[in-house]
Formats: structure tokens, C-alpha cells, sequence
């Protein structure tokens, strides 16, 4: 069924959550993300060691993460921001280092607790510089203890205790379709309202798509010999109110306050009186469990199940019912 059929136009990944995405044209996936995804983040100083986000700090946009390859097959974290020099960071020497000390608790931003390693006192003189805070660069390793999908408190009936996920809001990986960002600027400039780069949802893959939300009805799919199957819709957050490229917040909440009345709506699994309208763009989705298990898809040595590439082809296997999708002019919005 080729209407089944599309094409993966984009990948990303977000080496330091709620910093600048990096495109890639290949990436390794692991059972907790792509390679080096939301691997980072940025804490607090204090005991809380708090994870700190765009809708707190819209400067975190301007920071641009890039993980280069370093000597002896190690990798070397590089970020640049405006005024800074470049820090460089052997993560190497980094993880011989990790694996002799005790990691950090830190608290994410729904106050579940996990652990990551703290990335020593220059890359938290350089962080705290930029972004005119106290703050730590912490690490959470492919190797350590990732966090379980299953601890969000707002979505974790929809999870398995196996599925991880490492900085992530709620899932470990985030399906875009480039039809559907066209269709919602259609919207946008019929309104005469700002024209929405994808950069504004931060996706990790971004297909083609032919007549846009058509990944809304996607409950599987497989790209290579890589099963993912959906976990959630994504109802946007404030995070998407700032411009990735001037660190601007919107005064009027777009393209939030917009894609609530085109596409929005409620969880299912989330009481009416305990959630606000929804925007919604994307779906959340997750490895099959036959990719965590010595069944279809074992585990390469290397941790990973297998690359995706721009140019792969997605093929729809199992298709569901949209509905948390809701018109605003239904009688449950009155």
C-alpha cells in the first residue's frame, strides 16, 4: 500500500535539552533515543539541581550544541553561543572520569527524580556566563541509568516499565510531517500571522506526508528493520512560543494560541477538568517491544537497534483512530 509509504525528509536531534537542534543525515537509536539525544541538560546550582528549560530561560534557543568526532574514535561535545568562545569537552576523558564517581539526583521539570553527572566546574562557569545563573551542565550516559517513561506523572499509564528515555519531556522519540507544518502555515498566512519554521516543534523525525495530520492516525511504523509504535499525541507546550533564532517569546502565544483552534482538542486519558485545551502537532512514539527484546530486532553490540537516514523509507504498519482531536466549535468546548 504505497499511501502507507513515506519518506523521511528530516532528523534531529537535541544533544542539550531545550538548547538548538542539530540535523543530521544519520543517526543511531538506541532503546533511550537517538544517539546523543537530549543526552545534556542544563541544572541548577543549588541541592535541587533542577532541570532548567526554554519556558524559563528563552536564551537556552541561542545555544548551539554540536557532538564532533574527537581522537581515538572519542567524541568531543562543541557549544557555541553569541559573545562566547567555543567550550570544548573530550567526553572521553569525561566518561572515564563518570565512571569513577557517584552520579547527581536531579530533578526534572515534573519533579521526578534521575541521575546524570555533573560536567565539571568549566563547562559550569561557561553555562552560568551566558545564561546569568548558577547553573551545571549534566550528563546523562547511554551507559547509565536512564529514566523510565513510565515516571511521568501526566502520562505514564500510556508507558511500559521498559521503555526509556533519557531528557526527554514524556517519550523517547517525536514523528513531524512536513505536510502537515504546510498545511498549518497555510492557516498561518491566511490570518497574516508569522510563518512557523519546523525548528519551532523540535521533532526528531520529520517525513514527507501528503495532505497533512496524516501521522495522526499512525499507531506503528517501521523504517529499516526499526519498529515504532505511538505512545501519545504531542499537545505543544509553551516551549514553541519562542523563536528558535532570536530567543523571542511571542507576546500573543503563537503558533500555540493558532494551532489550538485548527488542530486541537483533550487527552483521552487525562480528566476533562484537569487539562486545558490542547495544540496539538506530532505524535510521541516509542520502540516496539519486539525491538527491546532478543526477538525481530536484537540489540547490535553496540547498544543500538540499527541507523535511520534521511532518504529511509516510513511504512505505516498499523493505523488508529485520532481521538483527542476535538473541532473547537463542538459542543464539549461550549
Amino acid at each position: 500500500d504505497e499511501q502507507g509509504v513515506f519518506r523521511v525528509e528530516e532528523l534531529w536531534i537535541y544533544p542539550i535539552k531545550s538548547c538548538a537542534g542539530v540535523s543530521v543525515t544519520s543517526v543511531a537509536v538506541h532503546p533511550n533515543g537517538f544517539e546523543h539525544d537530549r543526552e545534556f541538560a542544563v541544572v541548577t546550582a543549588d541541592d535541587v539541581r533542577r532541570v532548567l528549560t526554554l519556558k524559563e530561560l528563552p536564551r537556552m534557543a541561542l545555544i548551539e550544541p554540536e557532538i564532533l568526532a574527537g581522537a581515538r574514535d572519542r567524541s568531543v561535545l562543541m557549544v557555541n553561543a553569541p559573545g562566547m568562545k567555543p567550550l570544548m569537552v573530550d567526553l572521553g576523558v569525561k566518561e572515564t572520569s563518570h565512571r569513577a564517581s557517584q552520579p547527581l539526583t536531579v530533578t526534572n521539570p515534573k519533579k521526578t527524580k534521575s541521575l546524570a553527572y555533573d560536567m565539571g566546574a568549566q563547562c559550569a562557569e561557561w553555562f552560568s556566563t551566558f545564561l546569568g545563573a548558577p547553573c551545571l551542565l549534566v550528563q546523562m550516559p547511554s551507559w547509565s541509568a536512564p529514566r523510565k517513561c513510565a515516571e511521568d506523572p501526566t502520562h505514564g499509564a500510556l508507558s511500559k516499565p521498559h521503555e526509556l528515555m533519557r531528557f526527554a519531556s514524556s517519550s523517547t522519540y517525536f514523528l513531524a510531517s512536513k505536510a502537515s507544518l504546510d498545511r498549518f502555515n497555510e492557516y498561518m498566512q491566511a490570518q497574516r500571522k508569522q510563518h512557523m519554521a519546523m525548528a519551532r516543534f523540535r521533532p526528531n523525525i520529520v517525513m514527507d506526508g501528503r495532505h497533512g495530520w496524516e501521522e495522526d492516525a499512525i499507531d506503528a511504523f517501521r523504517i529499516n528493520n526499526i519498529t515504532m509504535r505511538f505512545q501519545r499525541p504531542c499537545g505543544r507546550c509553551m516551549h514553541t512560543v519562542v523563536d528558535p533564532v532570536s530567543a523571542v517569546r511571542s507576546q500573543t502565544h503563537e503558533p500555540l494560541s493558532s494551532l489550538r483552534k485548527v488542530h486541537g482538542g483533550y487527552y483521552t486519558n487525562v480528566p476533562r477538568d484537569k487539562q486545558s485545551r490542547q495544540g496539538f502537532f506530532g505524535i510521541k512514539c516509542v520502540l516496539d517491544d519486539s525491538m527491546l527484546q532478543n526477538g525481530n530486532a536484537p540489540q547490535q553490540p553496540n547498544g543500538t537497534v540499527g541507523r535511520i537516514s534521511v532518504g529511509d523509507r516510513l511504512r505505516v504498519v498499523q493505523r488508529r483512530e485520532p481521538d483527542w482531536l476535538e473541532p473547537l466549535e463542538s459542543k464539549k468546548d461550549k
